[in-house]
């Protein structure tokens, strides 16, 4: 088996290793391929790109996990291996990272207004890196206000929470037309947390991004259930998508899930991705 994770985060978003550190790691770890997927942003595929390069051991695929928005809720979509300089998809994934960056100041004017001295460039290592409520989370935990990331979100980052600000997110059909006009392959990232659709209603949606040109589903994923991916895997079957599976790794924002294996429960083959051979687009 050649082992792979299809959902990585680093530092180019809320992830806490580097692109290079999450390369190395993987390596290190016997893996054959990692998708790197930071949220609303390719400013770590670089660096992880010539990481791999250099290691020799890992195939390192582009990506990106894009927020869209269902029943004014969350639904994510990652894109694999998409020109990630197709103007028209530039554009796209720019504006969800100002769409992120105008809640994020909008946020920080919240926290400072409360005494949290706080400033943006606590939360980035770069400009072109993508913040996330993660990002605010570590700074609490990192300050004693709270016991850990989910713990942050959880107090004072989530809806009816005190630091808590709305985030504008795409059409989810939208986001996979421009996937697919980039020359990417769209796949609906863990369908089973998207806990306000029943099942029927998550069908249904399948169904409007598969006639958008959805391809893939994540039908391996580590707080799944058995009957769940069980479930995931049957309605891949039935829908003709491929499956794949990931960790969400995100290092110490969220400890107990490791890269490749997730809580533990992880054991993914790189060969259910159709596109394993496919070139990387520079």
């Amino acid at each position: 088996m050649q082992l792979a994770d299809f959902h990585v985060h680093s530092t180019a978003s809320d992830g806490r290793l580097t692109p290079s550190e999450v390369v190395r790691e993987a390596a290190h770890l016997g893996a054959a391929v990692i998708a790197l997927t930071d949220h609303d942003t390719f400013s770590g595929v670089d660096e992880a790109l010539a990481e791999a390069a250099r290691i020799g051991t890992v195939k390192v695929i582009p990506g990106v996990e894009i927020s869209a928005s269902c029943k004014d809720k969350e639904l994510h979509i990652l894109a694999l291996n998409p020109d990630r300089h197709d103007p028209t998809f530039v554009a796209f994934i720019e504006s969800g990272r100002c769409a992120r960056h105008e809640r994020n100041l909008r946020m920080l004017a919240r926290m400072q207004a409360a005494g949290y001295d706080i400033r943006l460039e606590d939360l980035q290592k770069s400009p072109d890196d993508s913040v996330t409520r993660a990002n605010f989370a570590r700074w609490l935990v990192d300050h004693g206000y709270a016991s850990s990331v989910s713990d942050g979100i959880e107090r004072y980052l989530s809806v009816g929470r005190p630091l808590y600000e709305p985030l504008a997110h795409a059409d989810p059909v939208e986001t996979v037309k421009t996937i697919v006009a980039a020359g990417g392959h769209a796949v609906l990232a863990h369908p089973m947390l998207y806990d306000y659709l029943t099942r029927d209603e998550l069908e249904q949606k399948l169904d409007e991004l598969i006639a958008a040109g959805l391809e893939g589903i994540e039908a391996y994923y580590s707080t799944y259930t058995p009957e769940q991916t069980a479930y995931v895997v049957g309605l891949a079957a039935r829908k003709g998508l491929f499956t794949t599976g990931g960790s969400d790794f995100h290092g110490s924002n969220k400890p107990h899930i490791s890269l490749l294996t997730g809580c533990g429960n992880l054991r993914i083959d790189a060969t259910m991705y159709p596109y394993l051979d496919e070139p990387i687009k520079e």
